[in-house]
């Protein structure tokens, strides 16, 4: 946001920056869809219209609200629509979300909102987990794959500090399997492992967490890198 800049002298001072250009579309969003959009940064790489109602709804917004605000968003081109028609996702840029987080008010609504995305997307992992007992695996990959990016996302802020290890631990456990199905072993490690030093966890839940971690075998190709966890 800093760095991306135009210095025609031509252009009105809204489109010299990436930083003024989206501030000067913030500016004529009404208050709700301000709102609306600061809480839809939380996502991370897409998410569906059920997955926006679920996150963004509650403290003086209904279901119904957050939908015709993200109509509303799409229409100003500050969330973008997926291709996909059976299950369209919507998309906000990397520069929108950083934007939209630095608003006024992102940080009073960070905390609740945070919780409610780690909510759902736990919600997610423990259906496809149950469902691949009973199924097809690679219909269980299918619904969790594309939300990979909110998965670490919840992750992330429920084993933090300012998180909530209870919830971190059972989303760490629901994702074991996903992350073994598809090649990422040193990830499946890492969240086990943070979720078993989490201050706070039931004694259940962590030996159930050491149980996972003690029954992954050595493999001889460990898959792909993890990526950087830090964040």
């Amino acid at each position: 946001l800093a760095l991306l800049s135009d210095d025609r002298r031509d252009l009105p001072d809204r489109q010299r920056t990436l930083r003024a250009a989206i501030a000067w579309s913030y500016g004529l969003l009404p208050d709700p869809q301000r709102h609306i959009l600061r809480r839809l940064s939380l996502f991370s790489g897409g998410f569906t219209l059920a997955a926006a109602q679920e996150v963004a709804a509650g403290s003086g917004f209904a279901a119904w609200e957050v939908v015709h605000g993200l109509g509303a968003l799409v229409q100003r081109s500050l969330v973008t629509t997926g291709p996909d028609l059976v299950r369209p996702r919507h998309r906000m840029l990397q520069a929108m979300r950083d934007f939209a987080r630095e608003q006024p008010g992102f940080a009073a609504e960070q905390p609740e909102v945070a919780r409610r995305h780690a909510e759902y997307f736990l919600g997610l992992a423990e259906a496809a987990d149950r469902e691949g007992d009973n199924r097809d695996r690679d219909e269980a990959l299918a619904a969790l794959t594309p939300d990979i990016e909110n998965l670490r996302a919840a992750l992330c802020w429920a084993l933090s500090p300012d998180g909530d290890a209870t919830l971190g631990a059972a989303l760490a456990a629901a994702t074991a399997r996903f992350w073994s199905d598809i090649g990422l072993l040193t990830e499946r490690r890492t969240w086990l492992s943070r979720a078993i030093d989490a201050t706070g966890v039931a004694p259940a839940l962590r030996s159930r967490l050491k149980s996972l971690l003690g029954a992954e075998r050595a493999p001889a190709n460990p898959g792909p890198a993890s990526p950087d966890l830090r964040h």
